[in-house]
């Protein structure tokens, strides 16, 4: 006798809770607790509960929408307590009753092919469109802390992104304060030669100064200066670990495209590429940046030791699971096929005996100004 009316009871409790979940999920966190927001859904709960008691299976249609309007009323005051937007607080006060109100009587009516039940038929209706809403916000939730673990890595490549970059500036700095200090001695030196009438020591003095800046790292000078930034930095560190690096730039001096994005791309191919080459005997690594007609392709190949990665019989295009920092590269990929997607690109991957390739492909506006050879 009590089973029905208690299943009723505690079946309306998770539907109100649900209803919580919900909007804090779609509006926001609380303003400063949770317990006025409560104080309403409980009397929501208890306005629910005592229509439900009281009302019989044929009324029950006639009034569900006075009772959707009291739940939107009553949604709606609970809004103000979290701290969201105008819209959202309407927004959820609106669509979240319909949806289950809207759900409950399709169900029923699914289920028994008329909206005139008796009391039974209502209950299973009302705990099977509960049980569907529950099911919609575990699914919300999930998808929810999928898009802010996204949200938390790319946010994590940029901070990276930007610490390369300040590390090409501080580089730079360096490099125009060493110059200044050494320039101080070297024109101190030459003018003492020309003041003692030693002509010849200082043009040799003066070529050999031009022989030590010739001797400067800058590797790449493609006219690209952001680019050539990047990837002079980006060679400067493999090689000071050790590696062997080759490159062949053929690019403009101006790319329609985002100088994080090209970071985002150059440093995690290099990243990559370097933590793959830890693992071998002979570290090598060969970048290429080739653009034709609004088509930027870049590659990148380096060796890698295939038994450690995994990868005896890999498929095509499948990218080997390093056994060290496995899983930053493969948000470095991830990261890669992201910016790519975004310039209608593609990253693809490929092994071949001892060497790995990644190739990027993206579709830039085309530039006037004529690649660099």
């Amino acid at each position: 006798m009590w089973g029905e009316p208690i299943f009723l009871l505690l079946t309306e409790a998770a539907r109100i809770y649900i209803y919580m979940r919900c909007c804090r999920m779609c509006i926001g966190s609380y303003k400063v607790h949770k317990r006025p927001a409560a104080v309403i859904f409980a009397m929501l709960w208890g306005i629910d509960c005592l229509i439900g008691a009281s009302v019989s299976p044929k009324m029950a249609v006639e009034v569900a929408p006075s009772l959707y309007f009291v739940e939107v009323l009553l949604l709606f005051g609970a809004s103000f307590f979290y701290q969201g937007t105008a819209i959202r607080r309407i927004l959820t006060a609106i669509l979240l009753p319909m949806a289950y109100g809207v759900g409950k009587w399709t169900i029923i009516f699914t289920l028994f092919r008329t909206v005139n039940v008796n009391e039974r038929q209502l209950l299973l209706g009302t705990v099977v469109s509960a049980a569907a809403l529950g099911i919609l916000e575990i699914c919300m939730e999930r998808f929810r802390r999928t898009r802010q673990e996204q949200e938390r890595e790319w946010l994590e490549q940029e901070i990276r992104m930007y610490e390369n970059q300040f590390q090409v500036i501080r580089q730079s700095q360096q490099a125009v304060r060493s110059l200044r200090h050494d320039m101080k001695h070297h024109m101190k030196m030459l003018a003492d030669m020309i003041g003692n009438g030693e002509r010849d020591n200082a043009l040799a003095y003066l070529a050999s100064m031009g022989a030590f800046m010739d001797k400067g790292e800058e590797y790449v000078s493609s006219g690209n200066e952001r680019t050539d930034s990047i990837l002079n930095y980006m060679i400067s560190r493999a090689k000071s670990a050790g590696i062997a690096v080759e490159w062949d730039i053929q690019i403009p001096e101006q790319l329609d495209m985002s100088p994080f994005d090209s970071n985002v791309i150059l440093s995690n191919l290099f990243e990559n590429a370097c933590n793959a080459v830890q693992e071998v005997k002979d570290p090598r690594l060969y970048i290429r940046m080739k653009y034709d007609r609004g088509i930027l392709c870049i590659t990148m190949r380096n060796t890698y030791s295939a038994s450690k990665a995994k990868a005896a019989a890999l498929p095509s295009g499948a990218a080997p699971a390093w056994t060290a920092a496995s899983e930053e590269h493969g948000y470095g990929l991830k990261n890669i096929r992201r910016v790519a997607g975004k310039y209608h690109g593609e990253l693809t991957v490929n092994t071949e005996g001892d060497m790995f390739e990644a190739n990027v492909i993206l579709f830039l506006q085309e530039s006037d100004t004529p690649s660099a050879g």
